[in-house]
């Protein structure tokens, strides 16, 4: 059984040293900051996928589980 998801997650960019203004316009995602700590906080890895809902995380995978990511949002998808 897949990750229960909110239907249509909106992705955006955070980064907690302003850099990524061009990846969030190439994106077309909006791009937000936040502090440093509170991102290793919430990741618990340098690189990862927060997929929030109204400021609660829904989903979190670490870089090295952007397969199993990919594959819980297509579910997701599927499901809708």
């Amino acid at each position: 059984m897949g990750q229960q998801l909110p239907p249509k997650p909106q992705p955006v960019l955070i980064t907690a040293d302003g850099q990524g203004r061009e990846v969030a316009a190439a994106l077309n995602l909006p791009l937000y900051t936040a502090h440093t700590l509170l991102l290793r906080i919430m990741l618990r890895a340098p690189l990862g996928l927060l997929c929030l809902q109204e400021g609660i995380v829904a989903g979190k995978w670490s870089y090295s589980d952007l397969d199993r990511a990919q594959r819980t949002l297509q579910m997701n998808k599927q499901q809708q």
